[in-house]
């Protein structure tokens, strides 16, 4: 509390100083509210860390074919979102003032208060975001809190002539960073390949389309982007950032971070360099260890309709125990097509060698170590009301052998197994998106997913094919209500080593949105669960089925 009092007489102070006098204060911010009801019943209600949804493959479930993350395991792809039994109510504020120092220059502080009401699992999985801090243990485990106010930002941005930037310092959440963990900078996200916030700090609303915040853990520290227009639609961009990361309930890790990105866009050429350093101490063990990643990234626009590209990655990595550097490489190269029409289609090979990113700072759907092929993804308007989306790569393991001491999240994918044969996953995906009315719009998906690793002993061998079915529609029913309904089914066969599978699981949906502004949405959220584990070996006991309801309410200030 002495936190929160102290940030708020820092905000009334600045509101009286004479910069502020003769100029318009505004009050800025937002406020989200989280209500969570789950009510599960059968036998696996009972296990702990329950996962909501089962074997999702790579893609992330939701209405417009956005994907979601490996889990380094293989078995699910969501265990950060546990389906806990109970009811939690969070809340996470920023408020703060804003101000203009002159027609071309603003800025802005912001204080940050998260309340969590209820079960720490249920709020922290179906919840709002987590505040950057350190958090209690409890028992050696580190816990979400109930309640935690603190500072959270503040800004100046502005413009010079033909240079515009903006400086932050505080908690930087990804859209603080937009060079690194935002922006697709030549055909490639820089946040799946070379850096983003490393602690997955994630809410069960990264998974949907209805999502208003970001699903990861963010840094605290000091970041400055400038943009200078050399001449028209020509630009000199960079961004240097610091920052730190804590241990969350998620994740018994602390990094601190040191990074900068500059590019040149020259109309049909494009090109950037990026370097960040990364060091810190391991989880339990007080082992040291630090990385060093720089990448050079560039594009040319050879007609109005072609464009190649590639990227080139090296990051050194080195842990005190080890007294030496592992040095690991990647490269993307690939090229895009769209016309006016909006028919495009991009074929790219990746290469990322078992040893590339061993701290594991980029989201591995995209683009997992140890794993060489093509990946290739089409996009076709049939009409102007229907389009069509297509996702298909094979991807295939370079080495068997893989230093699983040496990953943090399992970004080889595929365990060590001895005496086994090179691996791959291959992906088939087909999506599409259907305006019907003006009112009434469907979209959907299915998908296969396979995983293969031959080995010796068949309890080694790794051999699953992952099934995935979505159909979702949306009605507007008046400028303000509308009303969403999907289903979802997954299905998953073969086995993982000694694990064998053979599960099923539905999942009905229905939501009520209320948009009460540009800024102000309501939502009204029901879900049931049905999972069935068909295994012999299970004899039914990871069977369970359940309902859940969330409201959710958010507004900017």
């Amino acid at each position: 509390m002495k936190k929160i009092a102290l940030v708020f007489l820092f905000l009334i102070g600045l509101s009286r100083t004479p910069a502020a006098q003769g100029r318009e204060l505004e009050v800025i911010g937002k406020t989200h509210f989280i209500s969570t009801f789950n009510s599960l019943r059968g036998p696996g209600a009972a296990v702990p860390n329950l996962a909501n949804t089962y074997d999702m493959s790579i893609f992330e479930f939701n209405w417009g074919g956005k994907q979601s993350s490996f889990n380094g395991s293989g078995i699910t792809t969501n265990s950060n979102f546990p389906l806990t039994d109970g009811e939690a109510f969070t809340n996470n504020t920023h408020i703060g003032l804003s101000s203009h120092l002159n027609s071309d220059t603003k800025w802005g502080v912001l204080a940050e208060v998260y309340t969590l009401i209820g079960d720490r699992t249920v709020g922290r999985a179906f919840g709002e975001e987590l505040p950057w801090d350190h958090f209690a243990r409890e028992n050696g485990a580190i816990q979400t809190p109930h309640f935690q106010a603190d500072f959270y930002n503040a800004f100046l941005e502005g413009a010079l002539d033909s240079l515009k930037y903006k400086l932050t310092a505080g908690v930087l959440s990804p859209r603080d960073l937009p060079e690194f963990t935002r922006k697709e900078s030549n055909q490639v996200k820089l946040g799946s390949l070379v850096w983003r916030a490393p602690i997955t700090n994630a809410s069960f609303f990264e998974k949907e389309d209805r999502k208003l915040e970001e699903g990861r853990h963010p840094v605290k520290g000091f970041d400055f982007l400038g943009d200078y227009e050399i001449a028209e639609k020509k630009h000199w961009k960079w961004e240097v950032f610091t920052g730190a990361t804590e241990p969350t309930p998620l994740s018994d890790l602390e990094r601190d971070a040191y990074g900068g990105r500059t590019s040149l866009d020259l109309g049909r050429a494009s090109a950037g360099f990026t370097a960040v350093y990364t060091d810190g101490r391991r989880a339990g063990t007080g082992i040291k260890e630090n990385e060093g990643v720089w990448a050079v990234d560039a594009s040319y626009k050879l007609s109005e309709t072609l464009i190649p590209y590639f990227t080139f990655a090296q990051t050194d990595y080195r842990r005190s125990v080890l007294g030496e550097t592992h040095r690991g490489d990647a490269a993307v190269a690939g090229v895009l097509f769209k016309n006016p029409e909006g028919v495009e289609w991009k074929t790219q090979y990746q290469r990322l060698g078992e040893n590339y990113d061993l701290l594991a700072y980029h989201k591995t759907e995209h683009y997992p170590s140890n794993f060489h092929g093509l990946n290739t993804q089409a996009t076709l308007p049939l009409s102007e009301a229907l389009k069509i989306k297509g996702v298909l790569y094979y991807l295939g393991q370079m080495e068997t052998q893989t230093n699983s001491g040496d990953t943090l999240f399992g970004d080889s994918y595929f365990p060590s197994i001895a005496d086994s044969k090179k691996g791959s996953i291959g992906v088939e995906r087909l999506s599409a998106d259907w305006k019907w009315t003006k009112e009434l719009t469907f979209n959907g998906y299915i998908e296969h997913a396979k995983f293969r690793k031959p080995a010796p002993a068949i309890a080694s061998t790794i051999d699953k094919d992952v099934y995935n079915f979505y159909q979702g529609g949306a009605l507007q029913i008046t400028k303000a209500w509308g009303l969403e309904g999907g289903f979802r089914h997954f299905f998953s066969v073969g086995h993982w080593q000694a694990m064998n599978f053979r599960s099923y699981q539905n999942v009905p949906e229905l939501a009520l949105r209320y948009d009460a502004g540009k800024d102000t949405h309501a939502y009204l959220i029901y879900h049931y669960y049905q999972f069935e584990d068909n295994n012999g070996a299970s004899s039914g006991g990871n069977d369970y089925s359940g309902h859940q309801v969330i409201l959710e309410f958010k507004t900017l200030l």
